[in-house]
């Protein structure tokens, strides 16, 4: 049963949690992001076997490979050899390996110290071996010997700006995606807004960072770039996201496509009660993740918690009455579509909520993340959670989420805006763009 508000906009609530309302749907999603066995079907004329590779160089976690291995599993069905080259192997080879791909470790320097906290792109790049001349040539000549070896007709990069310079200079075709954080913008822009740096550095990083990369095209005869996001000028650009959540804000000009993205995993088990359930996505990296866990603990809901680097010990101590933890991903599609609340700090899950209309709490690790959370706010769909909040406060501030119509108002004002998303479109759209730069 939908209840209907007119106020300038018409928002939508879906009753789940009262288990008397006998004509509520069973499924909230009233678009198909699971299914994209239709896109097979689509195939181009005279389009010759190839060989792709997948570059993703910077960043960490799983919302990466859940984003590239959909593409990947269609390019490679479509007749395509397909390989994966990962910042981190052991994630990747978890994930990719049961499906049948050979992954390969990204090109790295060895772990430095960052003297500063990045606050612009540009920063990000400094402290990624572009503040010296050395260790951009390395990583520049590792992802061009990697492209070579595996004799890579086109490469889709994924937060992976080194190996869109290095295509560049050895003139491979290369395709962008991103969910807005790993796309700077056209002007120079510091993210970290509630923790600026001192006067002059942002411009003095930019600066720095357009030099080292025009210095790279030189030595390869190539044209100079005039700003750090000229680097991307040369990639076919796709925006994984939806404008309202660009880290950046919506930006003209850019190709959104919407999200693509996921991970196997099994069906959750919900008890049969009448509770209501939060579906919480974690890791012990999380800031106050302790904290966070007994205050779910404490919630009178029904937790369901996934924590990828939970020790197995951990499980018995911490779980109890009203929270179930494990390690092993999940069907997030058949979570969403029995839980009244998502409490998580990553991106992907984000989309994934607010595409099934549900309110988050967000517990961010980064400033990507911040960004994002700020984004989620600023739609209304969800709260953030100081680092330094109390298990009372958060078991309350769940409390607030999930009693307060508000949240899930504005959650399915944006599930209703994208009823008709699909992943099927986004993942032929890349599939498009990728062939078309054979």
């Amino acid at each position: 049963m939908r209840v209907k508000y007119i106020d300038r906009v018409v928002h939508q609530v879906l009753l789940l949690s009262n288990p008397f309302i006998t004509d509520r749907p069973r499924t909230p999603f009233p678009h198909n992001t699971a299914d994209c066995g239709n896109f097979l079907r689509f195939k181009l004329v005279d389009q010759r076997m190839s060989n792709i590779l997948f570059a993703w160089e910077l960043g960490s976690n799983l919302g990466h490979i859940a984003r590239d291995l959909p593409v990947g599993l269609a390019l490679r069905a479509r007749g395509h050899q397909v390989y994966f080259a990962s910042r981190n192997l052991q994630q990747a080879q978890a994930i990719l390996m049961p499906e049948g791909f050979a992954c390969f470790q990204a090109p790295r320097l060895l772990q430095q110290r960052q003297p500063i906290i990045p606050s612009t792109y540009a920063e990000i790049l400094l402290a990624n071996g572009y503040n010296e001349t050395g260790s951009l040539n390395a990583l520049v000549a590792a992802w061009q010997r990697m492209a070579r070896d595996l004799k890579a007709d086109v490469v889709v990069c994924n937060h992976a700006p080194t190996a869109v310079l290095a295509m560049r200079c050895a003139d491979i075709p290369t395709v962008a995606t991103s969910i807005g954080f790993e796309m700077p913008p056209a002007s120079p822009q510091v993210f970290r807004t509630w923790d600026p740096p001192p006067e002059g550095r942002a411009a003095a990083a930019e600066q720095c960072a357009i030099q080292m990369i025009s210095q790279t095209l030189d030595q390869c005869g190539r044209g100079p770039v005039e700003s750090v996001a000229e680097l991307f000028s040369s990639a076919s650009v796709l925006m994984t996201t939806f404008p309202e959540l660009d880290h950046y804000g919506s930006r003209r000009g850019l190709n959104y496509i919407g999200p693509i993205g996921r991970l196997p995993g099994r069906r959750p088990e919900w008890s049969t009660g009448v509770r209501k359930r939060v579906f919480a996505y974690l890791r012990n990296t999380v800031p106050n993740v302790s904290a966070i866990l007994a205050g779910l603990a404490a919630s009178p809901f029904e937790v369901f918690c996934v924590m990828p680097d939970l020790a197995p010990a951990d499980i018995t101590e911490l779980q109890g009455e009203n929270l179930l933890l494990q390690r092993e991903t999940v069907d997030i599609f058949s979570v969403l579509a029995l839980c009244d609340l998502v409490v998580t700090y990553g991106t992907g899950t984000v989309h994934d909520a607010l595409l099934a209309g549900r309110p988050l709490l967000l517990c961010p690790q980064n400033a990507e993340q911040y960004l994002m959370g700020l984004r989620v706010v600023r739609l209304g769909a969800g709260l953030m959670l100081p680092v330094d909040a109390s298990p009372t406060a958060i078991s309350e501030t769940v409390s607030i989420l999930l009693s307060e119509r508000s949240f899930s108002d504005a959650a399915w004002a944006f599930s209703e805006k994208y009823a008709t998303y699909s992943m099927e479109a986004p993942l032929q759209k890349a599939i498009v763009e990728i062939e078309s730069r054979l």
